[in-house]
């Protein structure tokens, strides 16, 4: 199923304008990761009706530390490591810096409302702060909650102590899935401060063939993300005699680690790594050319890249956890949730494979036309003018 019509620009209907700041650390295209792709996507569509300023650290490739970027005016307070990461863990003295440089700039201006990424953390005290002097309406785009045995594999107890603190500070919060939202609720925050709003696709019209027996996998090799259930489903298949090309798009610490059992199994033909795709265009193509999009997940805060792939005519599976919203997005016959079983993975794969798999076609376009970026946009629209 292809989903061909065409997303429409600026949708909007309210005609009062906002002042807004967009605080996160990391910014699309420099950073590609869902919260900063949801924070792009929505304020380069609001920018021609809405006053919009991001404030965030200065990346190579930038042009300055003060420019325009379609139609958003980027500041850039402090700079950005060359890496985020250290052994799969975010930095802190980056976040401590940037949440400290930050404070200035807050003060030398006033907005209606500052929108704010809930990671990492810190600069949301430095937001609250500044609001003791000003006031503007604080929200914070919550992507996912982590609990306190993940805190502790990720970073530190610490984290989840500081989490708890963030959830407190601002007015609202915007969360991304149904399932955050409630682990938001459960973590004692009044269910009335909790506004769901989900994260949205482009719809593209890509002209390739679709290969029948390729799956595909987009996302940071790690852990969490179970990689290694898929390929063991692959071995399964051939093992069964059936013929299958399973692509592998993303980096990693995992990534030796899958590519020795890709070898020990003799799959070097069936498994494909690729690394990263630079473009969104060259990433629907993989997806407009794959059967299935795998996404055996432990953890995610909503799972835009299934979302996608789902727009592009890819059959979505993923995994049955508490933690993986993801599944909202293949449940009423739009895809399939399966347990944590390599045996259950490689039926459902050749089920779908063979066309025995049914699937609600007209569900699976009718809820992708409600979770474009323009529809998002105009939920993100509405609520921002609902807050004055």
């Amino acid at each position: 199923m292809l989903v061909l019509a065409k997303s429409f620009k600026n949708p909007y209907f309210l005609l009062r304008t906002v002042k807004i700041a967009i605080v996160s650390d990391v910014i699309y295209p420099w950073v590609k990761g869902g919260g900063e792709r949801r924070f792009y996507e929505v304020y380069k569509r609001l920018a021609g009706k809405h006053e919009i300023h991001w404030y965030t650290m200065f990346y190579e490739g930038m042009p300055s530390k003060e420019f325009v970027h379609e139609g958003i005016r980027v500041h850039c307070v402090s700079n950005a490591p060359v890496n985020l990461y250290s052994k799969g863990k975010r930095k802190i003295f980056p976040a401590i810096k940037f949440s400290l440089a930050l404070i200035p700039r807050l003060l030398k201006e006033s907005f209606d409302v500052i929108d704010s990424n809930q990671f990492p953390f810190l600069h949301n005290f430095s937001i609250k702060f500044v609001n003791l002097f000003k006031r503007q309406k604080f929200i914070i785009s919550w992507l996912e909650i982590w609990d306190e045995e993940y805190c502790k594999e990720y970073s530190s107890y610490l984290t989840y102590l500081i989490q708890g603190r963030v959830l407190k500070l601002p007015e609202k919060i915007v969360s991304i899935s149904k399932t955050t939202s409630k682990k938001i609720v459960d973590e004692n925050v009044p269910r009335k401060r909790v506004v769901t709003i989900p994260l949205g696709v482009n719809l593209v019209d890509v002209k390739t063939k679709r290969k029948n027996n390729r799956l595909l996998f987009v996302g940071r090799l790690i852990k969490e993300k179970n990689i290694d259930l898929v390929i063991r489903a692959v071995k399964n298949l051939k093992e069964r005699g059936a013929k299958t090309e399973f692509i592998i798009l993303g980096e990693g610490p995992e990534k030796e680690n899958l590519k020795e059992l890709v070898e020990k199994w003799g799959l070097e033909k069936e498994v494909v790594f690729l690394g990263f795709v630079k473009t969104y265009e060259d990433i629907a193509k993989l997806m407009s050319s794959s059967k299935l999009f795998v996404l055996p997940s432990e953890r995610e805060g909503f799972g835009l890249v299934l979302l996608e792939a789902m727009s592009n005519g890819c059959v979505g599976l993923t995994l049955e956890h508490e933690n993986n919203a993801a599944m909202e997005l293949v449940q009423k016959g739009r895809g399939f949730i399966l347990k944590k079983d390599a045996n259950a993975w490689a039926d459902m794969i050749k089920e779908v494979l063979d066309g025995k798999a049914k699937l609600d076609e007209k569900e699976i376009e009718s809820f992708i036309m409600k979770n474009t970026w323009d529809a998002v946009s105009k939920k993100i629209d509405v609520f921002l003018e609902g807050l004055k």
